[in-house]
């Protein structure tokens, strides 16, 4: 969870979003390696929401998928509505 809060760090702070995803890149990368379904699909969420802003749609809704997949995996029900809803507005 140490490299998700980094990303959420780097959003928030840096002006260059490319900073910011690849700190999402690679804790997407070790909470898929370890199994963490609730927390990689938050962090493929987040990720979707900054890919939007830059423009990148089909690479937001990829990872909107993945995070809806992890959702229904574990029962989230609340963040799967949440990113269904992302997916949509995405169009």
């Amino acid at each position: 969870m140490q490299q998700m809060s980094v990303a959420r760090l780097a959003a928030r702070s840096s002006r260059d979003p490319a900073v910011a995803l690849c700190r999402y890149d690679e804790a997407i990368r070790l909470l898929e390696s370890v199994k963490a379904e609730y927390a990689f699909g938050l962090a493929c969420q987040e990720r979707a929401q900054l890919l939007a802003q830059a423009g990148r749609k089909d690479d937001a809704g990829a990872d909107l998928a993945r995070a809806l997949s992890s959702f229904e995996a574990v029962g989230a029900d609340g963040e799967k509505h949440d990113a269904e809803k992302a997916a949509e507005a995405l169009g």
